[in-house]
């Protein structure tokens, strides 16, 4: 039953305005702020793809099967901390 048929029907009908909510308002980002994290982002995957060959390379050095190189690459994708385990390898920060 719609507040007018309430009304129409001699019946009481309490009716309160409503609240209005705090309204922001929404900007689009600035081209300033939109480029800089695209060269960040694009830094970012340029580094990790050096990381990522380096550690292919030392892969290769330690003997590690070829085969198996895909397992130890696709985890450095997915996972940063795996790649900057292995990129430490690499690195030799793990030698004796």
């Amino acid at each position: 039953m719609t507040l007018l048929e309430i009304i129409r029907k001699n019946k009481f009908a309490t009716a309160t305005g409503a609240t209005v909510a705090t309204h922001t308002e929404k900007t689009a980002p600035n081209a300033a702020k939109v480029a800089s994290v695209a060269v960040a982002s694009c830094e970012d995957e340029k580094n990790d793809q050096f990381k990522i060959e380096m550690i292919l390379a030392w892969l290769y050095k330690i003997g590690e099967a070829e085969e198996d190189h895909h397992l130890v690459l696709v985890k450095c994708k997915a996972d940063p901390e795996a790649l900057e385990y292995f990129y430490r390898h690499a690195n030799g920060e793990y030698d004796e």
